[in-house]
């Protein structure tokens, strides 16, 4: 038969045992082929949410595909489901005061463990409590498992076909691809599909901005300690600034998931006063629910984390970076897995660091109880080898054998891991040199006193025990009611002054944080000034100026630091007019390429942590920021260096 197709009139043969011919690339039917492709490459133009459509790219890039997301969401689905019926079970049915009467072989021949009647002789209020407990957490289960419908039938199967038809990245391809590729392949796409039609094109900054528009003005804020609060009668909470998943999760309801409008600028009613009723209903609702969340909270952690304890008591002892000081070294428009990767060499340098400064005393203590210790277990180890019964029927002290040696194996391994090493590093410097190259971050109360018991105390604040992260996270479900209550509401109109005074309209895009741009005429800090001199006094230099200057300025050089990262980890990405810094900082990319194979081997060897292909191809570029980084920090210690020397009336 004949059809006319665009004008002209073409032939077609139909097979005898199909009604209509089919396209074998495109699967679909010649006569209804041109509609059909003319549909689907409309279905990524004009994107109305541009910042949810370029978060799920990144999410999509970071979770590694479709299969992975579907097979996590499955097994979250399973993990959340038996953690609310293992915690029912042990409420409801379980007879723990039965159990705890076993304490013979004779009195335990009556006991079951499991009660037939489930709510007989049980508190009024403890029924209560169980059955609403129960009620919100089949609640969440529920949400959840539509949740990871969404996300599996529409988020990642949106997704799939993007990277696959779109960027020509199929699922094997993404497990190796760099970030700073997809950015480039998006950028080129949108010059043949017009995904926002406000601006002909979309540069590197602009896809960086809207994925990050939040997390950029929450690292600003954590930057320029806003959030840094006390509280009376919480002591524990003073002088320092306590960040959590919880505190996190109701500042962003409260504040940063509202305060953009539909077209991304912040909204004109955000006031101080709304704020702080926004904290103050936020504080109702986390006290009701409190309790509810300590429980699955301390439940989770009992299946997750228990057996990691007992098998390996030593990680006990363990140290992480808290989540106040993870926000601290964060760079602005830094992507949550580079942020990964940079930062997971710095734990085994600050490991070497704390090592630097033993303890005699503690090292002697326990040495002393793992000898003691060690003693008393192979004892109990030779008798169970001659006669296995001993360790259930010889009691000590109402215990038996077995129950021994489960209390003096941790003990041991325990005290083991508090014992120093005879051959410990003995400059701290260098250790924390190491330290300050990955986190980029070095306060001026630490130069020249890497070596001191204050800085190290300083330090410590930061790199915390594990344990003591966890209890703090668990324990601010309790305390974040007042925080919101009483803290954060003080802090409304600080949070408000600054979002007003640091938000930079940009066309096409809305209102991003400003130094996220990389604006040095407004934000430059004149230390990390690669070419300037000592800014002095001048009959041009007024007061105001000065003022205006060092308050638009990022603390601790946030926004060199971040440009530098940035620069390496995008390589196609061209920065605006941003003075001597580019022109005497970022160049050194092409002299630090030349060794990128030894730079990296180095960062590897630091780092356990750097496990996947694509993760190892990104590393590359770490070492190169790391190195810009450092000679920033060259630039300020030799500044201030400088500055001391100078008569009092001629600085700033």
């Amino acid at each position: 038969y004949q059809r006319r197709v665009h004008g002209e009139t073409q032939r077609f043969e139909r097979p005898a045992n199909q009604k209509r011919a089919m396209d074998p690339d495109k699967g679909t039917s010649l006569l209804g082929g041109e509609h059909a492709a003319r549909k689907k490459s409309r279905r990524w133009e004009a994107i109305s949410n541009l910042d949810e459509f370029f978060c799920k790219v990144y999410r999509y890039f970071e979770e590694g595909g479709f299969t992975r997301i579907v097979v996590s969401r499955i097994v979250n689905l399973f993990t959340v489901g038996f953690t609310i019926g293992f915690l029912f079970f042990l409420m409801i049915f379980v007879d723990f005061p039965s159990i705890l009467s076993c304490v013979s072989e004779e009195s335990c021949h009556d006991v079951h463990g499991i009660r037939s009647d489930v709510f007989a002789n049980r508190p009024e209020a403890y029924v209560i409590f169980v059955i609403t407990a129960f009620a919100c957490f089949c609640s969440y289960w529920c949400w959840s498992f539509f949740r990871a419908l969404y996300d599996i039938f529409f988020y990642a199967r949106e997704m799939k076909r993007f990277y696959n038809k779109k960027l020509g990245i199929d699922e094997v391809a993404l497990q190796t691809v760099r970030w700073s590729e997809v950015v480039d392949a998006v950028v080129a796409l949108q010059r043949k599909v017009k995904m926002c039609i406000i601006k002909e094109e979309l540069s590197t900054a602009d896809i960086i901005n809207r994925i990050m528009r939040k997390e950029n003005f929450i690292i600003g804020i954590v930057n320029q300690n806003i959030l840094n609060f006390e509280l009376p009668f919480l002591p524990f909470l003073s002088d320092h600034c306590v960040i959590t998943k919880t505190l996190m999760w109701n500042l962003n309801r409260a504040l940063f998931d509202t305060m953009f409008d539909s077209n991304f600028c912040i909204r004109q009613d955000l006031t101080a006063e709304r704020l702080q009723g926004s904290f103050r209903f936020l504080a109702v609702l986390n006290f009701v629910f409190s309790p509810f969340v300590l429980v699955y909270l301390l439940v989770e952690f009992f299946c997750k984390k228990f057996e990691v304890f007992h098998s390996h008591p030593g990680n006990i002892a363990m140290r992480a970076f808290s989540p106040h000081a993870l926000y601290m070294f964060r760079e602005l428009n830094e992507v949550s897995h580079l942020f990964k990767i940079r930062i997971s060499p710095a734990y085994g340098c600050a490991a070497k660091y704390l090592a630097c400064f033993p303890s005699p005393n503690t090292s002697t203590i326990a040495r002393f109880v793992a000898y003691v210790s060690g003693s008393l277990l192979s004892v109990l180890i030779v008798l169970s080898l001659i006669d296995e019964s001993i360790l259930l029927h010889f009691k000590i002290a109402d215990h038996n054998l077995l129950w021994c040696i489960a209390i003096l194996s941790p003990v041991l391994v325990v005290a083991r891991s508090l014992v120093a090493k005879k051959h410990h590093n003995k400059d701290p410097e260098e250790a924390l040199r190491k330290v300050i190259s990955h986190t980029h971050y070095e306060p001026a109360a630490w130069e020249g006193r890497f070596h001191s018991l204050d800085t190290r105390n300083q330090f410590m604040e930061l790199y915390k025990l594990k344990i003591s992260n966890f209890f703090h996270e668990i324990f601010s479900v309790l305390y974040t009611p007042f925080l919101l209550g009483f803290a954060l509401p003080k802090r409304a109109e600080a949070l408000v002054k600054h979002i007003s005074e640091f938000k930079q309209m940009v066309e096409g895009v809305g209102h991003v944080y400003s130094p996220a741009l990389f604006d040095f005429e407004r934000h430059a800090d004149p230390e990390f000034d690669p070419v300037g001199t000592i800014t002095t006094t001048s009959q041009h230099d007024t007061d105001e100026r000065r003022f205006r200057r060092e308050t638009s300025k990022t603390i601790e050089g946030k926004m060199e630091m971040s440009f530098c990262s940035f620069k390496v980890n995008y390589p196609n990405y061209i920065p605006p007019h941003s003075g001597n810094f580019v022109s005497r900082v970022a160049p050194q990319s092409s002299f630090l390429a030349g060794r990128e194979d030894s730079l990296l081997t180095d960062a590897v060897g630091e780092s356990d942590q750097l496990q996947d292909t694509r993760h190892m191809s990104e590393s590359m570029s770490v070492p190169i920021a790391n190195a810009q980084a450092s000679r920033l920090l060259q630039i300020r210690r030799a500044r201030r260096r400088l500055r001391q020397s100078l008569p009092p009336d001629q600085l700033l």
